[in-house]
């Protein structure tokens, strides 16, 4: 996401990520199988305000 600059020097005025994650963690070790389900989310930004802030 974000605005795209008007050349590759210039940076954006802000940036947005998220990210996410559905699985299965397997452990197969015996005598003791385990199966757990994970779940996971996460979300960054960049947000430039100036030229000393950003």
């Amino acid at each position: 996401m974000g605005s795209q600059p008007a050349n590759a020097t210039m940076q954006l005025p802000y940036e947005i990520g998220v990210s996410g994650l559905v699985g299965q963690l397997r452990r197969t070790s015996f005598p003791n199988n385990r199966i757990h389900d994970v779940w996971a989310a996460g979300a960054d930004f960049h947000l430039a305000l100036g030229q000393a802030v950003g």
